[in-house]
Order: structure tokens, then sequence, then C-alpha cells
């Protein structure tokens, strides 16, 4: 075997072997011995192919699915130089793009199948994008992201490219949705017609900021102090608990009594309303109807963690590639992180699963390659 060829060279060597295969099985003229010398080259040249890649990417091809978007295409270039490989960046972008718009449809689907649920969570973080028309390069766009409720049948994670932070662009990709959205208190979430769910984690935040700005941080008998409390207070009334008829009778009584002593505190109490904990105090208040509402409903969370967790990756990502070239690239990037976290988040070997969803992107429909679709082989799930 000729250790030299390139993992592209082998592959469409392999190709054209099946194809030769294919021929010689149809035609009954053909002796058995050519067909057994074929496939004794075609198992080397398999071989061969397997080693090159466990040297390219390591033992294991799951570890560079996983890492998809925190490794910058220009470091992928040099490791390929390397290894005397010439791959550019610019091939390596124009792969992704092509990925991106085979699995538009895919992507869709998945939205589609988003609209239908009941709960939602959504986050936005920063995103730099170079060469978007008439904009300069160091303007601020946006990735959007949206994840179903932990209590939805299907999980699913979407992330959306837009080039602002405009309630607007929200809108427009959740349309009429008139289910529960966790969200942070941005105003621009106000805009979507369905109901806010406000998140506990973001007002307990503000007063741990102003806790950490006093001269005894472990201080509790501030205002600060005494709000951190109560709003701890809320979240022990459901302290690992998942039974959801036990949570709607919490909810009830003692949910909803801690929440009305949270809010007679920070309605009573008096403070500066520049200093941090007025700031805190005036956070609450302002989003009492958001921050009440998860009582409504036992299905509902408490925070919007689940939106920030699902932000994680991308800003992971952002920190090593900093910025993406063109709009095309940040839709391309936007779409394929949809699909691996949506994937990870139903317990998929990531490298298989892409693996086998590319090569039967021709064969099957859209919905039968979904990362919940009964047509993924088991040896693909984790469990």
């Amino acid at each position: 075997m000729d250790n030299g060829r390139t993992i592209i060279e082998l592959e469409a060597q392999i190709s054209a072997l099946k194809r030769q295969l294919k021929n010689i099985a149809e035609d009954n003229a053909k002796k058995d011995s050519q067909i057994k010398t074929l496939k004794a080259e075609n198992n080397n040249l398999m071989e061969l192919l397997k080693l090159s890649k466990k040297k390219m990417f390591g033992s294991s091809a799951e570890k560079v699915a996983q890492a998809y978007g925190q490794i910058p295409l220009y470091r992928l270039e040099s490791h390929f130089k390397n290894m005397q490989i010439n791959l550019t960046r610019q091939t390596m972008a124009n792969w992704i793009i092509s990925a991106s718009n085979l699995i538009k449809a895919i992507y869709d689907k998945m939205h589609k199948e988003l609209l239908s649920s009941e709960i939602l969570h959504a986050d936005e973080t920063t995103l730099e994008v170079l060469e978007e028309p008439d904009r300069k390069p160091q303007a601020k766009s946006y990735m959007w992201v949206y994840t179903t409720g932990k209590h939805e049948e299907k999980n699913i994670i979407l992330y959306d490219y837009r080039q602002g932070r405009s309630g607007s662009y929200a809108k427009e990709f959740l349309g009429d949705f008139k289910g529960y959205v966790h969200c942070d208190g941005w105003s621009g979430y106000d805009k979507l017609e369905g109901k806010r769910v406000g998140c506990w984690a973001h007002a307990r935040r503000y007063f741990k900021e102003a806790m950490d700005v006093q001269i005894d941080k472990n201080d509790y008998s501030t205002i600060a102090g005494q709000g951190f409390l109560l709003i701890e207070k809320i979240f022990t009334t459901e302290h690992k608990t998942t039974d959801e008829k036990k949570i709607k009778e919490i909810r009830k009584k003692s949910g909803k009594e801690a929440v009305a002593e949270f809010f007679d505190f920070c309605e009573t109490v008096e403070t500066l309303p520049k200093s941090l904990t007025g700031k805190a105090i005036s956070y609450a208040i302002n989003q009492k109807d958001n921050l009440t509402r998860y009582l409504e409903n036992e299905k509902l969370e408490m925070t919007n963690n689940k939106a920030e967790r699902a932000v994680k990756p991308f800003v992971i990502g952002r920190k090593n590639w900093l910025f993406c070239n063109t709009p095309g690239g940040a839709t391309a990037s936007a779409r394929l992180y949809s699909l691996i976290e949506t994937a990870k988040a139903n317990e998929l070997k990531i490298y298989d699963y892409l693996t086998w969803m590319f090569e039967n992107i021709h064969v099957l429909s859209a919905d039968e390659l979904l990362p919940w679709s009964e047509k993924i082989p088991k040896k693909i799930r984790k469990s």
C-alpha cells in the first residue's frame, strides 16, 4: 500500500472500486477471481484509510465531531500542512457551507418541531461577522439560541444568526408561537406573542453582585443579603423535587407564599435607585409578572439555565475563532451547531450520526434523518 496517498485520493479509489465490483457482479461472464482481487485491494485501501484518519484526527473521531466550531480553520490548515496535505481554509470553509446547505431541510424540520412545542427557552450572544453588507467589520451581530423545554417530547436546540439584537428577530423566528418562553429580562422579548417566563437565577445574580461590593461579602443582614436569601428560599421550596404532581402542590402553597414574601420585601424596602442593591430591587419589581409566571404550570422552570447552557458551546468556539468572515459562514455555523447540539441532546454518537446522516441524505427524507428518527441505527445511540 502507498502510504503517501491522501485521504481524498483513497476515498476516490475506494469509490471507483465499488463501482467496478457492482459492474462485475452484474456481468456473469466475469471471473470470480477478479472480484476476489478487487475485494482484497478494497480491504487494503480501507485499512490504509482507517490508519490515515487515525493519524490525522487521533484515536477518536468522536472527539473531532464534538470539537466542531472550537478549532479555527487557519489552525486546521496549518495541521494539514505539517502532514504534507494541501488543504486550504477556503476549501474547508466552502465544504462547511456546502454541508450546511445539504442539511437545510433537516434544520427547517427541527424549526417546525420546535414551534409545535408548548414551552421554549431563548437566549442570545454576540457574534462578529466581518463582511456584512453596509456594516462595519466591528459591528455587533448576534447568534440567537432556542431550545425546547425539558418536559417536551423532542429535545431540540437551534441557533439562528441575525445582524442585531432587536426583539423583531426573535419574533420573526418564533412567528405566532403562543406558548411559554423562558428568557431573561431584556425588553426585546416583549415583542413575542408567547407568555414570558422570568429567570430567578438572573434576579438572584443582581443581589449577589450587590453583596460582592459590601465590606463583608458574607453579611446577609443587608438589604442585598436579605433579598438573596429570600430568593434562595424560593429555590429551596422545590429542592431536588422532580415529580410534577408534587411540584404542582408545592407551587400552590409554599412556592406561592415564598414568592409573595420576596415581593413584599422588595416593595417595602428603601434603597438608592442607582446603587447595585437598588438595581436588583428594580429588576425584580419590573419582572414581577414574568418571575411569578412559573407558578402557573408545573412544567415550567424557575430559571433559563437550559438556554444558557445551550449558548456555551458556541461561546467556547468563538473564543478560539473570534469571528465569522461572511454572513454565509455565520448561517452555516448556525445550522451545523444546531444539528450537532441537538444530536448530543438526543444521546447520539456525534461522528457516527453525522457520517450516517450524510451517507443517507440523498436516500432518506429529512424526517427520517432527524436526531430522534427511528431510522437511526441502534449502534449510533449512546444508550
